[in-house]
């Protein structure tokens, strides 16, 4: 049915579960301790946005902490409070700024707003007075990514109302390099100018610019901590760090039906892959529904995605559906292919980037989008 290495989780599922990610927390701890080796002076934290990439939070933030991660990333106040009840004494920065009348829910989960502009650095610095307590925060500045942070007026219009800077704790000031994972791009040098220079007109405290490929940067772009996001979750950040990164979620679907198709048929909508040959297929319980997209589909003219029962590729064959895939077992010994089985769709031979590749996309975008009908599992 599968290489082994989950069997005995699969056969323990319910049989209404039609697909499920098997996740291995302690792969994520060993992809942290590779890549904070890459720092061994600064600090190494950790990004868990999103569910943890797609993931689970709580079973990574704990995975993490075990591993001496300390400080943890989230995009949104309600991430913070999931991170908070996963770890009660962990430092959370909240990356997507100070929302509008988020103060008090963000001081109640000891979360620390990650200021973006002066307005949000003044709303912060009111709040802290209201409770005579200095909070802490971090400052994020635009260095040329024009997302979120700091523009250079806002930093010196900060930096000349010391009312507002005194009112709360400076705890990290920080930026996101543009194109850290081309190493010897000159727009990381200009980065890295731009951040020393705005920086150093605000109050001391640790500085933050490389995430996960910015590890592989010259030593001078670490800092005072790190935050790797991606390859802790099994996707490799930039080609550097590519003998770092271990898999951790391995996403399975159930099989459905087992059948023929004949010399001359089609397989899925719009009938774009015709059949040269006798065809063994099987149908699966997974579809774009689940986060598995068309763009894995085989259209014909381009392969589809390859996906494994044992240790046998079991490529996708015609267009992927909202709810199910056919791939062609014709390759798997039959006794390996049963109703009630499982592919291996993304794992340790179909990796996660493997599956960005041939979507024409990113890992994080594979892994964030698995929907809620998928099982999480932890091994």
């Amino acid at each position: 049915m599968t290489d082994g290495r989950h069997d005995a989780l699969l056969d323990r599922l319910p049989p209404e579960a039609t697909a499920v990610l098997i996740v291995e927390p302690e792969a994520v701890a060993r992809n942290y301790a590779r890549f904070a080796a890459q720092a061994p002076h600064a600090e190494t934290g950790a990004v868990v946005k999103a569910n943890g990439y797609g993931l689970g939070t709580a079973d990574v933030v704990r995975a993490l902490a075990r591993a001496g991660c300390k400080t943890f990333f989230v995009a949104t106040p309600g991430e913070a409070h999931r991170v908070r009840q996963a770890n009660p004494t962990a430092t959370i920065y909240v990356l997507d700024g100070l929302l509008l009348r988020t103060e008090s829910y963000l001081g109640e989960n000891g979360a620390r707003p990650v200021l973006a502009s002066y307005a949000e650095a003044a709303e912060w610095a009111t709040y802290c007075t209201r409770l005579a307590r200095r909070l802490p925060a971090a400052i994020q500045l635009d260095t040329g990514m024009h997302r979120l942070g700091m523009s250079e007026a806002d930093v010196k219009r900060l930096a000349a109302s010391p009312d507002i800077l005194h009112a709360f704790k400076l705890t990290l000031i920080l930026s996101q390099l543009a194109r850290a994972d081309l190493i010897g791009d000159a727009k990381n040098t200009e980065q890295r100018q731009r951040f020393e220079t705005l920086a150093r007109k605000l109050p001391k405290a640790p500085w933050s610019l490389a995430a996960a490929s910015g590890l592989f940067l010259d030593q001078g772009f670490h800092y005072d901590l790190a935050r790797p996001g991606m390859p802790l979750y099994g996707g490799i950040p930039c080609p550097a760090g590519a003998a770092l990164v271990e898999p951790v979620g391995f996403l399975y679907a159930r099989i459905l039906q087992v059948h023929e198709a004949a010399a001359g048929e089609t397989a899925g909508y719009g009938g774009q892959r015709r059949f040269d040959k006798p065809m063994r297929l099987a149908t699966l319980a997974i579809g774009y529904a689940d986060g598995y997209g068309r763009s894995l589909s085989d259209s014909g003219t381009d392969d589809g995605a390859v996906a494994h029962i044992g240790d046998y590729p079991a490529p996708v064959a015609g267009r992927i559906s909202m709810d199910l895939t056919t791939i062609d077992v014709g390759a798997v010994p039959p006794e390996l292919v049963r109703r009630g089985g499982f592919a291996c769709m993304m794992g340790d031979k179909t990796t996660v980037d493997d599956l960005a590749t041939k979507a024409g996309t990113i890992p994080y975008e594979i892994l964030t989008r698995i929907g809620p009908r998928v099982r999480r599992v932890v091994a």
